[in-house]
């Protein structure tokens, strides 16, 4: 993608998409996601945005109370977040900047770290992004742009996702309005191209402030329509910006023609207003060969790697690399990691682990020291909240307060009676004392 185009991404990203940081198996892992939702009858922006990028997958999203029905886009894996980030990390520029500086390092926090110390990185970073979001944290200046084609490309792209063009007493405008602490934004674009004026608006309290963006002189509306033209502006704007082209023109003429602008304006209400569109497949990019790609990451690995072949090791040299499938994917292919690497023919390079010793004697003596560790851990929520805790509590609990437990899939099999054995198990022997006869 050249810069008009990761300008253009950038833009609509910054203006529409929501940055994802979230809790998932009921707090015990997290994950990362972009999702950017627009009205279905905007299909072709979404895929072209798409097809472009070679990222992420389509979804409708059926109408709710007064919505529309809308195309999600959605980015999810790990592979592709990061190559997100390749496109769009130094392209935000004003208060959502930081939003992106955060989930940039939670996206690399989700891709390269593993354990407790990849959860309690990614619950520090859900929580300063949620606090980024606040109203009045953002940054007091913008981002200046890199170059001309990168300003051209994201003004077409931040318009598409939140600019207004439209007449106001009978007269074309643009208009961009934000929260006031989007100013800096705006300003930036207003001096970047020399069009408009920015003004503040402050309603009545608990209403927060909101800053304007508005181009209203002919020439400067001559001169946006050109730069959206060059820009790349694409699906229901482009073809709202083809029929208001057309008033602009006629305001640019010695003497504009009423009947011409009232038209243009009753013409552009009929290409705005929402009208199913005819239900078309949406585009769906070819799926990966994971089972190749997942031979040649063995293959690759194994020439840099001397003697055994183990998962742990292949997931150290796996930190390094980029779309390299994880061992997770590599044994879905396959059923295991020793019939992945016979079928790289690398089986004779397994890494066999030790037996344990002690047969079934040690295994139920193993079974059993795991859950009286269970037991004691529920016996310390109890002592430091009073009560015994339900089962989501305990297992979000334990990531700080008995990071030693054993995990919810291990407590489940350890007690087959689910989480009320646990609790039984746990509560303290009551002594029954008897009266004398």
């Amino acid at each position: 993608m050249h810069d008009r185009e990761r300008g253009f991404l950038a833009g609509f990203l910054e203006g529409e998409a929501s940055l994802v940081v979230q809790e998932v198996n009921g707090g015990q892992s997290f994950s990362c996601a972009m999702v950017l939702k627009q009205r279905d009858d905007s299909q072709d922006a979404m895929e072209r945005l798409l097809s472009t990028t070679g990222l992420g997958r389509l979804y409708r999203v059926p109408a709710r109370s007064t919505s529309k029905p809308q195309i999600a886009w959605v980015i999810a894996t790990q592979e592709h977040c990061r190559q997100l980030l390749a496109l769009i990390e130094s392209g935000f520029h004003g208060r959502r900047a930081a939003e992106l500086l955060l989930w940039s390092q939670a996206v690399r926090t989700w891709t390269d770290e593993s354990g407790e110390r990849r959860r309690t990185t990614m619950r520090c970073l859900m929580a300063a992004l949620a606090g980024a979001r606040r109203f009045g944290v953002g940054a007091p200046s913008a981002t200046p742009f890199a170059g001309r084609d990168q300003l051209v490309g994201y003004i077409s792209g931040f318009l598409s996702a939140e600019g207004w063009i439209g007449f106001a007493n009978g007269r074309p405008r643009s208009t961009v309005h934000l929260r006031q602490d989007d100013r800096p934004l705006l300003e930036l674009l207003a001096s970047a191209t020399g069009l408009g004026h920015v003004t503040e608006h402050r309603p009545p309290r608990p209403l927060n402030p909101s800053a304007k963006w508005t181009i209203t002189a002919r020439a400067d509306l001559a001169q946006l329509v050109d730069l959206l033209l060059h820009g790349g502006l694409a699906g229901r704007k482009l073809r709202e910006l083809k029929v208001w082209r057309r008033a602009v023109d006629e305001l640019n003429r010695p003497s504009p023609r009423r009947e011409v602008l009232e038209a243009a304006r009753d013409r552009l209400a009929a290409v705005r207003a929402y009208r199913p569109p005819p239900k078309a497949e949406l585009l769906q990019l070819p799926l990966r060969d994971l089972r190749q790609e997942s031979l040649d990451a063995l293959k690759s690995w194994s020439h840099q790697t001397a003697g055994g072949l183990s998962c742990t090791a292949y997931m150290r040299w796996r930190c390094g690399q980029t779309g390299v499938p994880d061992r997770n994917t590599i044994v879905r292919q396959f059923g295991s990691w020793l019939a992945a690497l016979e079928a790289a023919d690398l089986g004779d390079r397994v890494a066999r682990p030790p037996r344990p010793i002690g047969g079934e004697t040690g295994r139920a003596a193993r079974r059993e020291q795991q859950r009286e560790r269970v037991i004691a851990a529920v016996q310390k929520y109890r002592r430091e909240h009073g009560r015994l805790p339900r089962a989501m509590e305990f297992f979000r609990w334990r990531y700080e307060g008995a990071v030693d437990a054993p995990t919810q899939a291990t407590v489940y099999n350890l007690f087959p009676g689910g989480w009320s054995e646990v609790l039984a198990n746990a509560q303290p022997l009551r002594v029954l004392s008897r009266s004398p006869v």
